[in-house]
């Protein structure tokens, strides 16, 4: 099993379906793991009855959700900024080629690297000496 691994979905609609379908694709890429956490901002798709229901009989299935209100403290949002920035400076004329660009950003970052752009620098999960720069993560 390994741990810090990033997961990300594209999807023409985000919708409860689209969700479980990560869901899905999660459970069946770590079959043997006793816990994946995902890491949701406040919407209302995650929350919705189908979504609860499914998650009844997928216990492994933890959801963890970043700060409300608070961008700079939430970490799907600092990951969502790092990538406009990436895309900002690198554009591209078709969707197909947004969507690559996207795909790209994710695999060439390491977990390292993703951590330092989700975390704060005031997270409790991080060493005291930890320090970043808000306005220029990975």
């Amino acid at each position: 099993m390994s741990c810090g691994t990033w997961w990300w979905q594209t999807a023409r609609c985000a919708n409860r379906a689209a969700f479980i379908r990560f869901c899905e694709y999660l459970v069946a890429a770590h079959p043997q793991a006793p816990a994946l956490t995902v890491v949701l901002d406040q919407v209302i798709i995650d929350s919705s009855r189908a979504v609860q229901a499914w998650l009844l009989f997928h216990p492994q299935i933890q959801l963890c959700y970043g700060a409300r209100y608070c961008p700079h403290a939430n970490p799907v949002e600092r990951i969502r900024g790092t990538l406009k920035r990436h895309l900002a400076n690198s554009p591209s004329p078709t969707m197909a080629g947004r969507i690559t660009q996207g795909a790209t950003f994710f695999r060439q970052r390491t977990p390292e690297q993703m951590l330092h752009a989700a975390a704060p620098e005031n997270a409790p999960w991080l060493p005291k000496h930890y320090g970043q720069n808000l306005w220029r993560a990975a």
